[in-house]
């Protein structure tokens, strides 16, 4: 399907991005901080540094709104009840409630301390939840497909929508682009700084084949597996996507 295709386009053309950002990292042991002074010499480099700060800023309040959503999730599996014991003073118009802010707090709680982990000692931690990410992938792909029931896939895989193959913005080939940049765009912030993460690397071929191997297989693997489970789960929702 066009979907996938723009999947495995878009992460090799991310996997080759991440590569060539690695290298001076790799080779020099330099960060991202010091080699942008090669291109916008030595005060200028202060501007991308505070952008990228300033993007962390706003990847993390993403980060745990997200994360907040989740404990959110487990509060009202814990208590269904949830919402009425803390009113909603929120107007509509904000996109949460009450109860919906405080798992917000309790996330980015729980994650402070976190944040004063070294970079070069995350590997460890690193490696024990990108095996339990795997493990419920997995876990999560079987219940999905076992249970999905005599209706089958519902419409994110099975619908046939007939497109041009060319000509405007609905056509195959524009969509596909859009698809396709949008991959890329994804990742498009981790990869400008690789080399901050790069330069611990022992030998260059640690963090090369570390790199040109597993990133493509895991980031086209989770995005397959993320399309077959919304799409087994999809009848049990009114037949909408979520």
């Amino acid at each position: 399907m066009p979907g996938t295709s723009c999947i495995a386009i878009g992460n090799t053309i991310a996997t080759a991005a991440i590569i060539v950002n690695s290298l001076p990292g790799i080779y020099l042991h330099l960060g991202f901080p010091v080699f942008n002074r090669v291109v916008w010499g030595m005060r200028g480099a202060q501007f991308p540094v505070w952008n990228r700060i300033f993007l962390a800023f706003v990847w993390y309040g993403f980060t745990c709104w997200v994360g907040g959503q989740c404990v959110y999730v487990v509060l009202i599996s814990w208590d269904p009840n949830f919402e009425e014991h803390i009113p909603n003073t929120m107007s509509g118009d904000t996109g949460m409630t009450s109860a919906q802010f405080v798992a917000y707090v309790i996330f980015c709680t729980v994650s402070v301390p976190f944040i004063w982990i070294k970079p070069h000692r995350l590997q460890g931690f690193s490696m024990v939840t990108g095996a339990v990410t795997l493990v419920f992938f997995l876990a999560l792909l079987i219940w999905a497909l076992s249970t999905m029931g005599p209706a089958g896939f519902g419409d994110t895989i099975s619908g046939r929508n007939e497109l041009p193959s060319a000509g405007g913005p609905d056509s195959i080939a524009w969509l596909m682009l859009y698809g396709t940049v949008s991959t890329v765009g994804s990742i498009s912030s981790g990869i400008l700084n690789q080399a901050d993460v790069t330069r611990f690397a022992t030998r260059p071929a640690h963090a090369l084949w570390g790199q040109a191997v597993p990133y493509p297989l895991y980031a086209i693997l989770g995005s397959l597996v993320g399309i077959l489970v919304t799409a087994a789960t999809q009848q049990r929702f009114g037949g909408e996507a979520v």
